[in-house]
């Protein structure tokens, strides 16, 4: 058995989504033991976005169910550059027939590689892009990239009123392309919040 770790470190240079706030980590105590102080947004680094995030009624992070959140993964590599578009016919080709049915589709851009200002321009699903994958039954996407969409985010809107989970800003999930592995998707669980910082691994084999 393998173990792959999918998440980006967070600290004071975390890249962050324009408007949210920077990671802070202040030691605040010393000696027999160390205790920090930490300030981030629930959508730093790698991430989950939970129905609430964008659906008034919808799930908070700390009650998506963890059955939603262990499950077997199929990655995928589809590159685009700055705002490059990848739409259903570009996710039905790269998995070549692969069954999504009860699985996380992750999907490579290359972006996760990409810092500073760029990040706000990566690549970005179509609504049919994410109707094909609530269609074939995923159960969560992830990407590495800091979102799936942009505005007005529709593809956000129709995976998570559809319980689809989404995993933002993974480290090259590329690398598991070709793998057999089951994705393990932790998220601390906050009470009430629209998301939540994340650890990601896939254990493959």
């Amino acid at each position: 058995m393998r173990v792959l770790d999918l998440t980006l470190p967070v600290g004071p240079g975390t890249w962050t989504y324009p408007g949210d706030p920077k990671p802070r980590i202040e030691v605040i105590h010393t000696g027999e033991y160390r205790v920090e102080r930490v300030c981030i947004g629930s959508h730093t680094g790698t991430h989950v976005d939970a129905p609430a995030h964008f659906l008034p009624d919808g799930v908070s992070v700390d009650r998506i169910k963890a059955s939603r959140l262990v499950a077997p993964g199929v990655a995928i590599r589809i590159r685009r550059g700055e705002m490059g578009v990848i739409d259903a016919g570009d996710v039905r080709e790269a998995l070549g027939g692969t069954d999504l049915r009860g699985k996380y589709l992750l999907i490579d851009t290359g972006w996760s590689r990409v810092w500073g200002d760029a990040r706000t321009r990566h690549p970005y699903l179509t609504r049919e892009a994410a109707e094909y994958i609530v269609e074939a039954g995923a159960i969560g996407l992830g990407v590495d990239t800091p979102s799936p969409d942009h505005e007005p985010y529709i593809v956000h809107k129709i995976l998570l009123s559809h319980g689809v989970v989404i995993v933002e800003n993974l480290l090259e999930p590329g690398r598991l392309a070709g793998e057999r592995f089951t994705l393990v998707v932790a998220p601390i669980p906050l009470e009430g919040a629209g998301g939540a910082p994340a650890r990601v691994y896939a254990i493959i084999g």
